[in-house]
């Protein structure tokens, strides 16, 4: 038993496996045993212990398996000594191997994936003259381009404002000195009432388009005024023509004890031609008073004929053909009227429509809608009057409000 408990330490237990280490430790072992043996032998030879017998021989067993267990003490310790440096010799071989393996890394480092090319640095002006000059030539051409396009808009705004079609270059803000509240409507005339009384006059105007007319019966159906058309020029070749019914139409007026004013429909296109329907409407005039003015009548649209001759015309050039016409007519003693609706009387300068009165134009509407001052207003063309046997054109007079 005591034999085989050494074995199993010696051999590093049951399942351990024997080292050299172990081999050479039975080996000494053996030696060990043997030398003591003959050693014995020896001394029993020699008769060194001559009174040796059963008392001897057992003390010299005892000496022996001293000597064993002694040997197999050291043995029993250099096994635990060889055990105990195994996991450390592991340890250091690990080590050693985690050693090498770094330093085949450092050797021969891992291949990094290459780097893609830098793009070049964009790089800044830093200052405002470094800017200019590595981009002057981009600066100029904007300059050039802000340049153009500022001519551009102030040449249209001067062509617009030399062809509009509005209300010309009145005033953005327009406050009438009338009371348009004061407006009555009353079978179809409208009438300016103030205090419960009256204040404006009620008028027509006619041409041949009505043929003949009762002029009797006209005064009897309470028209005040009447503006008669003396001539016209032609919109295609440009002739003057007296209208046919003027005749009749002033002799009879003026018979019936109606205020009459006449009015000449202008397609001039110049300032010599203005003169000229002047002079051609002051031929017919020769001789007979008018209580009312004589009315300058340029339209842009014509109902029959479609676009007026004079169409192409600018704002500076109507307006110097209807200061033509006005002022030749106020040479010969009479008071001059400038008609027109919004589009007609956005053909001139504001500064003529100051001067003269203005006969404005504006139908289906409750009351005229103007943005300057006006003294007559045609509300329709659709007006029904006794002696006439067509529609006529119906206009009240306010001058006599303020």
């Amino acid at each position: 038993m005591a034999r085989h408990e050494f074995n199993e330490e010696a051999n590093g237990g049951r399942n351990g496996a024997a080292t050299p280490d172990d081999k050479r430790a039975r080996l000494g072992e053996q030696a060990s045993r043997a030398s003591a043996l003959m050693a014995s032998r020896a001394a029993a030879k020699r008769g060194d212990e001559p009174s040796a017998g059963p008392r001897s021989s057992v003390q010299q067993k005892r000496q022996g398996l001293a000597q064993a267990a002694s040997a197999g003490a050291r043995k029993v310790q250099a096994g635990q000594a060889a055990r105990s440096s195994q996991p450390a010799q592991g340890q250091r071989q690990a080590s050693a191997s985690q050693a090498s393996r770094a330093q085949s890394q450092v050797a021969s480092p891992r291949p990094r994936p290459s780097a893609r090319t830098a793009s070049p640095q964009q790089t800044y002006p830093k200052n405002i003259g470094e800017f200019v000059r590595q981009n002057i030539v981009y600066i100029i051409s904007v300059v050039f381009v802000i340049a153009l396009v500022t001519a551009g808009i102030f040449a249209l705004r001067a062509y617009l404002g030399a062809n509009t079609t509005s209300s010309g270059d009145a005033p953005a803000t327009y406050t009438s000195p009338y009371d348009w509240s004061k407006l009555e409507l009353v079978d179809g005339r409208y009438r300016y009432v103030v205090d419960g009384q009256v204040k404006s006059r009620t008028g027509i105007d006619v041409s041949s388009y009505q043929e003949a007319i009762d002029w009797n019966a006209v005064a009897a159906d309470g028209i005040d005024f009447a503006y008669i058309r003396v001539g016209y020029r032609g919109v295609t070749e440009g002739g003057l023509y007296l209208d046919d019914w003027y005749w009749e139409n002033i002799e009879g007026a003026k018979a019936a004890g109606i205020d009459c004013g006449a009015y000449f429909f202008s397609q001039a296109i110049s300032v010599e031609e203005a003169i000229e329907e002047a002079d051609f409407t002051l031929s017919y005039l020769e001789g007979i008073s008018l209580e009312c003015p004589i009315v300058f009548d340029a339209e842009i649209y014509l109902p029959k004929t479609g676009t007026a001759r004079s169409i192409h015309l600018s704002n500076d050039e109507m307006t110097a053909i209807a200061q033509a016409f006005c002022e030749r007519v106020e040479a010969a003693g009479y008071q001059a009227m400038i008609y027109g609706n919004a589009g007609d009387l956005g053909r001139y300068n504001s500064d003529l429509l100051a001067r003269y009165p203005v006969w404005w134009a504006e139908y289906d509407h409750s009351h005229p809608s103007e943005t300057m001052d006006i003294v007559m207003w045609q509300y329709g063309n659709q007006g029904s009057v006794a002696g006439i046997n067509t529609n006529v054109d119906m206009s009240v007079d306010v001058s006599g409000v303020l």
